[in-house]
C-alpha cells in the first residue's frame, strides 16, 4: 500500500532548508508519509529519470506545500508544479520562506491561504495542515528540543542577511533551551540531510560559520545550547 503523498514545491537554491523541513515531517509523522522533496536525494534515487520521478510525485500527491522564497520566485517550475496540482483539485498550500511574506506576494499564489516561516508556530502549522488533509492526528504538541532544532535547521540553512549591518556584527549567539539527550544526534542527522559537511567533538557540533555546543555531555539534560554565528562566513555559505 501506498503512503500518502506530500509534496515539497520548492526552488533547488533552497533545497538545504527544505531538506531540514522534510526531515522533521518525516520525524514527526513517524515516516508514515512520503515526504517528497524533487531536489533531495532521498526523494528521487541516483539514476532515476529526475523529470518522471517529480511528474509521478504530482499525480500521486494529496496535499503541496509550496515554499515561496526569493529564490523560488524567480522560478517557472514553482508555478508549473503549483497550477499542476490546483487545476487537479489537490490542495495547494503557499508557505513564505526566506523572508518573503506571503500576504504581499501577487496573484496567483496570492489567492491561496498561505503562512510564513517566520516562527516557531510554523513547524506546528506544517503538522496542522497534515492532519487536516489527512485525517490524522499528529500531536501539535511540539517540545522546546523539537521546537528549537526546527528552528536551528532554519537559521543553519535559510538565509542570513545583515545588509550593511553585517560589517558592525562579529558573532551572533543564539541560546536554545533543549530538553534531552537526542539534541546533538538530531542537530547531525540534519545537517547530513541537508549534505552539509560538520565536525563533531565531545559537547559540540561546528559547521559554516556556526557552532553549537553545551557545557558538557551529561549536563545537555535540560540545559541550554549555546548557538554561536559568524555573520561573514554564514552568509557567504548559506
Amino acid at each position: 500500500m501506498e503512503k500518502p503523498t506530500v509534496f515539497l514545491s520548492h526552488s533547488s537554491d533552497d533545497a538545504a532548508s527544505i531538506a531540514g523541513v522534510r526531515s522533521f515531517l518525516q520525524q514527526r509523522t513517524g515516516n508514515t508519509l512520503d515526504v517528497f522533496a524533487s531536489s533531495d536525494g532521498q526523494s528521487i534515487r541516483l539514476g532515476a529519470n529526475w523529470m518522471y520521478s517529480v511528474e509521478a510525485a504530482l499525480k500521486r500527491c494529496r496535499l503541496m506545500f509550496v515554499f515561496v522564497s526569493p529564490a523560488s520566485l524567480k522560478s517557472r517550475w514553482l508555478y508549473f508544479e503549483a497550477g499542476y496540482s490546483y487545476s487537479r483539485g489537490i490542495r495547494v498550500i503557499p508557505v513564505g520562506l526566506g523572508g518573503v511574506d506571503i500576504a504581499h506576494v501577487g496573484p496567483p499564489l496570492s489567492l491561496l491561504q498561505g503562512f510564513n516561516m517566520s516562527s516557531s508556530a510554523a513547524a506546528a502549522n506544517l503538522i496542522a495542515q497534515i492532519n487536516d488533509e489527512f485525517k490524522t492526528t499528529f500531536s501539535l504538541e511540539l517540545s522546546e528540543d523539537a521546537l528549537a532544532q526546527f528552528a536551528l535547521s532554519h537559521a543553519l540553512t535559510g538565509p542570513l542577511d545583515l545588509g550593511d549591518y553585517i560589517r558592525l556584527v562579529d558573532r551572533i549567539t543564539i541560546k536554545l533551551p533543549v530538553a534531552g539527550s537526542d539534541f546533538f544526534p538530531r542537530l547531525q542527522a540534519t545537517l547530513t540531510d541537508a549534505k552539509t559537511e560538520f565536525s563533531v567533538d565531545k559537547t559540540s557540533v561546528s559547521t559554516y560559520g556556526m557552532t553549537a555546543a553545551s557545557q558538557s555531555k551529561e549536563q545537555i539534560e535540560q540545559s541550554v545550547v549555546n548557538v554561536e554565528l559568524d555573520p561573514h562566513s554564514a552568509a557567504e555559505k548559506l
